[in-house]
């Protein structure tokens, strides 16, 4: 029953901001991909920022990013384009799982938000860099601090967001709200995994990009030596609908074994996800957003799993995701 009402009411709010963004006065701008190049180039150029070819290897990234679980193959990724400053958030103690009040949260935000700029001074000079790269929202990022590199240092700036269609608005704290809409007209461009986000970034005056999230091929590859020893598996942390799922599946002689946090004893530790989809015959994805099995958004895992050359991939219908 709570798992029903967290759903209806995920789906009213997001039923409600798709119908705003698509009837609304004023709100009905299109995206149009093969436009975003030519006004991002213009909008760099407007700021005076000079464009400096470089190749393959040099080109020099700041990266914004928290290496909790996954995102350090983010930072992997971008050490392939070239050398990477990086900023760990969670390496500094700025992190949810810390409790603090809405006024230390604040307080720490700007702080942090601060040293963003000092490193930029400090590395730039000595080290030009050409791109700053983001994944965060309105909790941890400041609108201000991105206005203040253009201001100061010209440089190019994206933010990555994979969570835009659930987490859109947020909860007013200080001066912004802890979710992307207050952001996504200040970054040169706003990375989405939700196409019909596209249309929400453009009407709020941002420049999107649609481009699922792919994998990292050093850590998803196939071993054809691989013993298939399990039948149906399913990896990730239990909540939402997801007991259900597979209290179903089991209930119908199906015997799904789970990797996870939160499973008690139905479920064991993953110590290796990418062994466990090798290993499995079929592997189980859950497209859901939230607690809401109607609501959808592209996976990691819908690319993790078929890179990994396994069994097959099971999840539900996701329109972006059939594209």
């Amino acid at each position: 029953m709570v798992c029903a009402a967290k759903a209806k009411n995920l789906e009213r709010h997001y039923r409600r901001r798709r119908e705003r963004y698509a009837t609304s006065v004023g709100m009905c701008n299109v995206y149009k991909p093969e436009a975003v190049t030519e006004v991002v180039r213009a909008r760099i150029a407007a700021r005076g920022y000079k464009v400096t070819l470089r190749t393959i290897g040099q080109i020099h990234t700041l990266a914004i990013v928290r290496q909790k679980t996954w995102e350090s193959s983010l930072v992997r990724e971008l050490k392939c384009l070239g050398p990477v400053t990086l900023i760990d958030f969670t390496a500094r103690g700025f992190d949810e799982s810390k409790q603090r009040t809405k006024k230390e949260w604040i307080n720490r935000r700007k702080l942090e938000n601060q040293r963003i700029i000092e490193t930029l001074a400090n590395v730039h000079p000595q080290h030009p860099v050409d791109l700053v790269y983001c994944y965060f929202d309105g909790l941890f990022i400041l609108k201000q601090t991105i206005a203040q590199i253009h201001e100061r240092f010209g440089i190019p700036v994206v933010n990555m967001g994979l969570d835009d269609k659930q987490s859109w608005e947020g909860k007013m704290l200080g001066e912004q709200r802890t979710g992307q809409v207050d952001l996504v007209n200040v970054f040169d461009v706003w990375w989405t995994s939700s196409r019909v986000c596209c249309q929400w970034i453009t009407s709020e005056g941002g420049l999107p990009i649609y481009m699922p999230e792919g994998c990292d091929p050093s850590q998803f590859y196939p071993k054809p030596d691989v013993s298939q020893d399990i039948d149906v598996s399913f990896v990730g942390a239990c909540y939402g609908p997801r007991p259900q799922m597979v209290r179903a599946l089991r209930d119908a002689g199906i015997d799904v074994k789970v990797f996870g946090h939160g499973w008690g004893k139905w479920g064991e530790f993953a110590n290796d996800p990418v062994d466990i989809f090798r290993r499995s015959k079929i592997n189980l994805g859950i497209g859901a957003v939230g607690h809401s099995m109607n609501l959808t958004n592209v996976k990691a895992r819908d690319f993790e799993v078929p890179c990994t050359g396994g069994g097959v991939y099971l999840t539900q219908y996701n329109a972006d995701l059939a594209q």
